[in-house]
């Protein structure tokens, strides 16, 4: 570390003359330690093996760049189907199973980009999200091991979604997804499930088409929900996450290359609804209605839901 000159705590870091801003620099938690660094004219030492870039600049009205950013959340067991690796830049999204999340037009992540899908930019930016990718897991093998694990007990991967902020409460509707990249052989197993907003979602009536005509049907009914509950008069919340028979056999005779068609039936219901399936002792459920509602011009409560699907591996 450089020595304090004797005058460093009399300066300003930002000058406070400097006319207030934003910049869409990315920016995560790496980033601190080197910012703070800079600010007091020190280095890093390289055993911390920080891979964060100063923004000490840009809080003094000038600029700095960071072209990508590595983010890796492992979440925990009840929710490891929020544990997430991946690698972005300003626009998009890569994540190891190779697919790209256009973050302006995709916000709640439910249309994967895969590489049939690709443009002559996109192949570009997979090429070079993907290298950022492999350089980091090469810097952290840790993280590699990390999120092998993870995969084993999550298997499958991500290949679409829905949304179903514009149903209200019990209202059925009909989800159709195109999965003829993805349909290899004659034994498809589909996993749907809810993923975010505090509710429960059913699903049933899967059916596979192929090239327009049904091939498989499943009458499974599944039910997959998010809720929190409160335990201590409203201060302490716990959250709670339920999947119950959430894969989907769709199973055929005699494979050939056709266009393959997903269609299921999604129900959104209360969050109130988990009380028919599981008895929680700890307290009471805090209701549908009191997270995330919107009304429309009618007055009628919507519910923003959505929900994933995965092709199993």
């Amino acid at each position: 570390c450089q020595p304090i000159s004797s005058d460093f705590w009399d300066r300003p870091v930002v000058d406070s003359t400097t006319k207030s801003s934003t910049c869409d620099r990315l920016v995560d938690f790496t980033d601190i330690l080197p910012t703070i660094a800079e600010s007091a004219i020190l280095t890093v030492p390289s055993q911390y093996n920080n891979h964060g870039v100063s923004f000490l600049r840009d809080l003094q009205g000038g600029s700095s760049k960071k072209d990508f950013q590595l983010a890796f959340y492992p979440s925990i067991s009840i929710r490891l189907d929020n544990a997430s690796l991946y690698v972005r830049n300003q626009d998009y999204k890569y994540y190891p199973d190779n697919y790209l999340i256009d973050l302006d037009k995709d916000p709640e992540e439910l249309r994967p980009i895969y590489p049939h899908e690709d443009t002559e930019e996109l192949v570009r930016i997979r090429m070079e999200l993907k290298a950022f990718l492999q350089q980091k897991l090469k810097q952290f093998p840790e993280l590699k091991s990390k999120w092998q694990a993870i995969r084993q007990k999550v298997g499958g991967k991500i290949i679409g979604g829905g949304d179903s902020s514009e149903v209200s409460f019990e209202q059925k509707q009909t989800l159709r997804l195109d999965v003829t990249e993805f349909v290899h052989n004659a034994q498809p197993q589909f996993e749907i499930f809810h993923r975010r907003g505090f509710a429960m979602t059913k699903i049933n009536n899967v059916r596979l088409l192929r090239d327009g005509q049904e091939l498989a049907r499943d009458e499974n009914i599944s039910q997959s929900a998010m809720a929190i509950f409160d335990r201590s008069s409203g201060e302490d919340y716990v959250f709670f996450s339920l999947k119950d028979r959430a894969v989907f056999d769709l199973s055929f005779k005699d494979y050939k290359k056709a266009q393959y068609t997903l269609l299921y039936d999604v129900e959104v219901l209360p969050v109130e609804k988990y009380n028919a399936r599981i008895k929680i002792p700890l307290g009471m459920f805090l209701k549908s209605e009191d997270h995330k509602r919107i009304e429309n011009n009618q007055g009628t409560v919507l519910y923003r839901s959505s929900g994933l699907v995965r092709i199993l591996d």
